[in-house]
C-alpha cells in the first residue's frame, strides 16, 4: 500500500536553536519569545504562539523585578568591554 504525502515548502523563516540562543543572550527573554513565537506562527500553531508570548512577558517581568529588588549596598562588579 503506497501513501502519498503532501509536502509543502514554507516560505516563512524558521529560526534555529543557535539563533534563539544568541537572541536571548543579546536581547533577553522578550527576544527569545519573539523568535520562538515566529517559529510557532510559521508552523501555524496559534495556541503555542500565545503561550510563548505569555511566558516571555512573565519572564521579563521576573528578571526586571529581580534586578530592582537588589539592595543598594550590594557591590556588583562593573564590566568593561575593551
Amino acid at each position: 500500500m503506497e501513501q502519498i504525502l503532501d509536502t509543502q515548502t514554507s516560505t516563512q523563516k524558521i529560526y534555529k536553536d543557535k539563533a534563539i540562543w544568541v537572541g536571548t543572550f543579546l536581547g533577553g527573554p522578550l527576544a527569545a519569545g519573539y523568535l520562538i513565537a515566529e517559529n510557532f506562527k510559521a508552523f501555524n500553531d496559534p495556541t503555542k504562539v500565545k503561550k510563548t508570548w505569555i511566558y516571555a512577558i512573565f519572564a521579563t517581568i521576573v528578571v526586571f523585578g529581580g534586578v530592582f529588588l537588589i539592595p543598594d549596598n550590594v557591590k556588583i562588579p562593573n564590566q568593561s568591554f575593551h
